[in-house]
């Protein structure tokens, strides 16, 4: 901005620009909600979509049968009995398991428990 119009708004000569940037556009604020209103769509779209991932993860994650593995170690460990409907104990060799291998009877319900 030039030294002369700086002077002439501090003379009140020339204060339109000087209220332009203190008078809210309307415009602009309906563009800032339209934005947002955008946003939380995307964002509940992103939500629904992780809570279909979640549910497709674990239902095919409960659907498998339980695995040991080859390995000669001793880990306690709970899977989803899908015919009984129920988690289960059950050692776990430490290799070449699968999903339905859950450290925890807690995340084992969570997981595959409605």
């Amino acid at each position: 901005m030039s030294s002369e119009k700086k002077r002439a708004m501090m003379n009140g000569k020339e204060t339109y620009p000087f209220l332009m940037s203190f008078v809210p556009d309307p415009f602009l604020r309906k563009s800032e909600i339209e934005l947002t209103k955008t946003q939380e769509n995307k964002l509940k779209g992103l939500e629904e979509l992780k809570k279909m991932l979640i549910k497709s993860r674990s239902e095919s994650t409960c659907d498998q049968e339980r695995k040991t593995g080859p390995c000669m170690a001793a880990f306690r460990r709970y899977f989803f009995n899908k015919k009984s409907g129920n988690y289960e104990l059950f050692i776990y060799g430490g290799c070449q398991g699968n999903e339905n291998n859950f450290e925890t009877k807690e995340d084992c319900i969570n997981t595959c428990i409605p």
